[in-house]
């Protein structure tokens, strides 16, 4: 899989709701760690730059990865 079918893919599950363990996904994307994490600065970088009111965020507890909203006020 290509890089931006890749991250494609990581954010549409995350957007969906789903919370994205590292280990689990680089098993079934048969990617590395390092792959991922480049994977989730991108995400991280598009929604910044974007302005996009979400947030990609890492659960220490659990191990895995989400997307919440951000609250904006004006």
């Amino acid at each position: 899989m290509n890089e931006a079918a890749r991250v494609l893919s990581l954010y549409i599950e995350l957007q969906e709701g789903k919370r994205v363990k590292k280990q689990e996904y680089c098993n079934r994307m048969n990617c590395s760690t390092r792959t991922f994490d480049r994977d989730i600065c991108v995400i991280r970088n598009t929604l910044h730059e974007c302005f996009i009111p979400l947030e990609l965020t890492y659960d220490n507890i659990n191990k895995e990865y989400f997307i919440k909203k951000i609250s904006i006020e004006g």
